[in-house]
């Protein structure tokens, strides 16, 4: 069937409203169709956030159970001189102290500088490092108990971590007369080593605590 042209003019304002009509209803549906992609978008972003919120929370809610967990074990190591900084001086005063209450003859020490120790590579140490320092002790005594006593003193008294790693023991002569005298001498000569062992930080490498 064919229109004819002339009569094109009677339908010409429908035709154009027709046709605005139709663009009008795609453009609603685009729209639509936008703004609820947008929409969804906005809501997937917010339970991202949301879920990266409540990880965050999670987390640090964890890092204060662990703190009030370790915190009095923490302040323990502290007073007890294992962890932190060596206390020499009071390792000194405390042989100089038990040489003096156990009435020993002799008593010699030497302290090495503090070494870092090697561990079993499957030990997780975390963010900690041991240290070492060797310390050499030379004894006169007269009986091996005094040797005994002289070293659980110094252990008991002295703060940090103290392992005898080794002794060894000589006899000397037992007495020696001058006269119609008889005095005692010691005749027991004692070598010990022990290893005070502290943690400490691990530090950073130069590069490291440098970089951006």
């Amino acid at each position: 069937m064919k229109f004819p042209k002339e009569d094109f003019p009677l339908i010409r304002n429908a035709v154009i409203l027709l046709a605005m009509t139709v663009v009008l209803s795609i453009a609603g549906i685009a729209g639509s169709i936008y703004a609820k992609e947008s929409m969804q978008k906005s809501k997937n972003d917010d339970l991202n956030q949301l879920e990266d919120s409540r990880a965050k929370l999670s987390q640090v809610r964890e890092e204060e159970q662990q703190i009030h967990r370790y915190h009095a074990k923490y302040l323990k190591l502290m007073d007890e001189g294992i962890f932190g900084k060596e206390d020499r001086l009071q390792w000194i005063e405390n042989i100089l102290q038990i040489k003096e209450n156990r009435k020993l003859f002799g008593l010699d020490y030497q302290i090495d500088a503090q070494q870092p120790v090697q561990v079993d590579a499957a030990l997780n140490q975390g963010n900690l490092a041991m240290y070492g320092s060797t310390m050499k002790l030379g004894f006169s005594l007269l009986h091996e108990e005094d040797l005994f006593n002289a070293l659980n003193d110094l252990r008991g008294k002295s703060k940090g971590l103290g392992l005898l790693r080794e002794c060894m023991l000589t006899r000397t002569d037992t007495r020696a007369d001058k006269g119609a005298g008889i005095f005692v001498i010691p005749h027991l000569k004692a070598e010990c080593t022990l290893v005070w062992l502290t943690l400490k930080p691990k530090e950073i490498p130069q590069d490291a605590a440098e970089a951006p």
